[in-house]
Formats: structure tokens, sequence, C-alpha cells
């Protein structure tokens, strides 16, 4: 009697072992949670109103809707090569704000000074040149800002010039076509309308199709631009001007000492000379440009 009681418990012990078998095939213990960088988790408490992204694969997945209702997925650099690089990045944050731009440089340089930084505005590339392996990326996509300004630069213009256009940095021209009227403003811009306003205008701005060749280049045309440097300082550079000539649509203009404001406060203009001409001419390696003021 015994041996078969002892039977039947070891037979009830082996069925149960089996189903906890199978249950363990169908329905695996969830994986331990990986840990977080470090550096994603400081960065998100420096951040007041934007995201940072840990998971770069997740970041390339997710769907975004711009102010229009349009729809993107991911980096979308409109080159499949740029995109098969993402992975590269270590994390991605996308800001809202120029205060947030600056907090994440800030917390960078003081807590983290050897992650390099990486940054994408608005359009395509087909150059991946802004993919640094390791780095932090700002996607600017969200400074998308768009409005034509009273001009409060220019202490003398013409009717025709009292308004500016500013624009975020993330913004493309196709974007910004849909909310200024083409038949009363216009202003040189990329060829293709998916030209993103960041990249173009910080390296010269040359449209080949004709708008260059009678208009000039795009950086000539920049009023006032914000730039978080690397300490996370922000410096806002204003160039005065006023017309002096025109013949047959073409304007040229007498320029006026640049202002330039630090952190808001007013600084010496002649200490960032150099920076404001390398800006507008030698590209996007010397900050972080958040926003334009343009000609229109």
């Amino acid at each position: 009697m015994a041996s078969r009681l002892a039977l039947v418990l070891m037979s009830a012990h082996c069925a149960h072992g089996f189903l906890d078998g199978l249950f363990d095939l169908f329905f695996p213990p969830p994986p331990p949670p990986t840990p977080q960088d470090p550096l994603c988790v400081d960065l998100k408490r420096a951040v007041h109103h934007s995201r940072v992204f840990c998971d770069v694969e997740a970041y390339a997945q997710t769907t975004f809707r711009d102010q229009f209702g349009d729809k993107t997925k991911g980096f979308a650099f409109g080159h499949s090569m740029c995109d098969k690089l993402t992975h590269q990045l270590r994390l991605v944050v996308r800001p809202r704000s120029t205060r947030d731009v600056s907090a994440v440089l800030k917390r960078l340089h003081e807590r983290w000074g050897d992650v390099p930084v990486s940054m994408r505005s608005g359009g395509h590339s087909y150059t991946c040149n802004q993919i640094k392996k390791d780095s932090v990326h700002f996607d600017l996509r969200a400074l998308d800002t768009i409005e034509l300004v009273d001009n409060t630069i220019d202490a003398s213009f013409v009717k025709e010039e009292g308004k500016l256009l500013r624009t975020g940095a993330g913004n493309t021209f196709k974007n910004i076509l849909r909310k200024v009227d083409a038949s009363r403003y216009s202003f040189v811009h990329g060829e293709c309308h998916g030209v993103g306003v960041g990249g173009f205008l910080l390296h010269g701005g040359y449209h080949a199709a004709g708008l260059s060749d009678r208009y000039g280049y795009g950086n000539s045309t920049i009023r006032a631009l914000e730039v978080v440097v690397a300490d996370g300082s922000v410096v806002r550079f204003e160039e005065p001007r006023e017309r002096s000539y025109e013949l047959s649509g073409l304007t040229t203009y007498n320029r006026f000492p640049l202002r330039v404001w630090k952190n808001g406060e007013s600084v010496a203009a002649a200490e960032y000379v150099d920076l404001w001409d390398s800006l507008r001419v030698a590209g996007s390696s010397f900050g972080i440009v958040t926003e334009f003021t343009v000609q229109v």
C-alpha cells in the first residue's frame, strides 16, 4: 500500500513538473529589466518640457506628428544608409525649446565632458554627417516655430521690410511655405521643399536653380539667430541694416555693428564676431542653433 501511495505521489509530482515546463515554454517569464543608461537618466532630470529617449532602436520606430498633422517615423533622414547607422547613437534628445537645449549641454559640460554630441535639423541627409558614434543626438524637428514678426532690429526700413521671418531650426522650407504667403513674401530657400532650414542656412544657403544668382546666398538673409554653445550658454545675435541701393529688384544694404546677448545680457560684440561669421559660413560645428530670423 505504501509503495502504491509513493508511486502516485511521484507520478503527481512528475505531472506537476511537466505542466510547469509547458507553462514556461508557452509563457516564459519576462526578462530582467535592462538597467538604464545613467547618462540618459541624468539628462531626463535636466530637461523641462522635452523628451529624452534612452532606447535608440525604439526611437527609430516611434511615429511623430508635426504641427500640420503630417506623420514621420523615427529619424526620417530621407536616406536609407543614414537610417541604418542610427543604432550607433547613444541616446536621442528631442528638445522643444532653446532652454532645454541649454540645460542638456550644460549638464554634459559639467558632468559628461567626454560624451560627443551630434544634431540634425528638419531636412534630409545624404552624407550622414550628423551621426556620431556613442553621441547624444539632438533631433531639432520639434523646434518648429514659424511666424512673421515686426522688424525691431533695424532703426529704419522701407515699408516692404517691416516684417521678418522667425523660424525654428527644425523646420523644412515646405512647412514655412505653408504658413508664409508666397504671393507677398519671398526668401532664398532650398531647391527641394524637404531641405531643412538649419542645414541650409548654416552651410551657405546656395540655391543653384537661380535664386542665389539674383538674390544672393541664404546666409546673407540671416538677421538674427540664437545658438547654444558647448557650456550651455545661449548667445543671441542681431545684425541691423539699412537699405542703401536698389536696381531691378537687386538690393544692397549698409550693415551696422552687430548686437550680441549672452544668457539675456548684452555683451561686447567684438568677442563674438568670429562665432557669428563662422555660423553663417562654416557650418554647424560651433554650437546648436535653435532659431533664425531672416529677411523676407
